[in-house]
Order: C-alpha cells, then sequence, then structure tokens
C-alpha cells in the first residue's frame, strides 16, 4: 500500500472513532498533498499567424503535445498574443515526494508551537503537538543530535570545509543525505558548532 493509500485509509479509520487530532492532522495533509499534485502550466503568448508546427518549433516541443493542451484552438490558428499551454509538468507524488510534503507539515506545526509558546497560548501548544505527534508516525526514525553531528563531520571532512564560511556547502552536501530523518534546525545548529568550533 502506498503511502497515501496509508494516510486515506487512516483518515477513515480517525473518522470513524472520533479522533479529531488524528482527522484534522489527515485532512490537513492530504490536502497539502492535493495541492502539491497540481501541475505547473507554463504558457507562451502566441504571435501573428502561428500555428501548431510554428509554436512547437519555436518552443522545441511537439505539435501533437501543443494541440492536446490547447483543444480550444481551432486549427491551430492563434491570434497575436493569445495565450499558449506549452507544457504541464505534472509532479510525481510518490512516497518520497509525499514524505517531503509531511515533513513541511511537520515543520509548520515546529514553529507553530514555538510562535504560540511565545504567545503563552498553552491550548494551541498542546493541539499543535499532538497534531505534530500523528504526523510524525508517517515519517521515518528521527536522528538523534550526536548522530545528526557525526555525519556531518563525515561532510565537513568530505568537502574540506575549515570554519563558518563554508556553512553553504556542508548544508548542501548534508541536507540529501538527512532527508527525512533529521530535522533542519537541528542539522543548522550541528553544523554552525562544527564549523565555529574548527
Amino acid at each position: 500500500m502506498s503511502l497515501k493509500d496509508q494516510l486515506a485509509e487512516d483518515l477513515k479509520d480517525a473518522m470513524r472513532q472520533g479522533d479529531e487530532t488524528r482527522k484534522t492532522a489527515l485532512r490537513l495533509t492530504i490536502a497539502a498533498i492535493k495541492n502539491a499534485e497540481v501541475p505547473d502550466v507554463v504558457t507562451v503568448p502566441a504571435r501573428k499567424g502561428d500555428s501548431f508546427e510554428s509554436l512547437a518549433a519555436r518552443n522545441r516541443v511537439d505539435a501533437d503535445r501543443l494541440a492536446f493542451l490547447n483543444p480550444l484552438a481551432i486549427d491551430g490558428d492563434f491570434e497575436e498574443g493569445d495565450p499558449v499551454v506549452i507544457s504541464q509538468n505534472i509532479p510525481v507524488m510518490d512516497d518520497e515526494a509525499i514524505r517531503a510534503v509531511i515533513s513541511k507539515q511537520v515543520k509548520q506545526r515546529r514553529d507553530s508551537i514555538d510562535a504560540f509558546q511565545k504567545a503563552n497560548r498553552q491550548d494551541l501548544v498542546d493541539k499543535e503537538a499532538a497534531e505534530l505527534k500523528v504526523l510524525e508516525t508517517y515519517l521515518p526514525a528521527q536522528m538523534s543530535r550526536e548522530d545528526v553531528a557525526a555525519e556531518a563531520r563525515k561532510v565537513v571532512e568530505e568537502v574540506g570545509a575549515k570554519g563558518p564560511q563554508d556553512k553553504g556547502r556542508v548544508m548542501a552536501a548534508l541536507m540529501p543525505r538527512l532527508a527525512g530523518r533529521a530535522d533542519g534546525k537541528l542539522v543548522n545548529e550541528a553544523v554552525t558548532e562544527l564549523l565555529t568550533s574548527a
């Protein structure tokens, strides 16, 4: 079962059980996944006398694909300035992409918890923390601070980082390795400590 299907099944279970916290967290996550699935549409303005063939040649795309993406253009006749859809980049939402969406949801909950704590709103902190707990069950086990620091040391050695000025290079190499397994704030803190003590 895919992660997307698992989320849908778990939402049904939460609804049957009347678990409002799980239901809310899962609904918001499924909505975020649906938003991520919306294709990016690229359009260009037509020139006077353009046809599917001339547009396809100028934009290096297939003329049949242009015809498919622009069904309202009768016989490929375009007026100057008409918007022509040349591409629809449809995102592939595999389990890894869905975990990335869940990770963003987790980060949002953590940020909200920080903000609500500063505002002395314990009721909202508790709500966000409960939803955070639900979402974390769909992510791989999170690395400890020591594990993150050990992985960061390896990357520092690999890229030859000497000090804080090399933080960008270290983070660029480290973050893909730890994707979904460590909070970005924790990684940032570990790398900063390593590079300032170097």
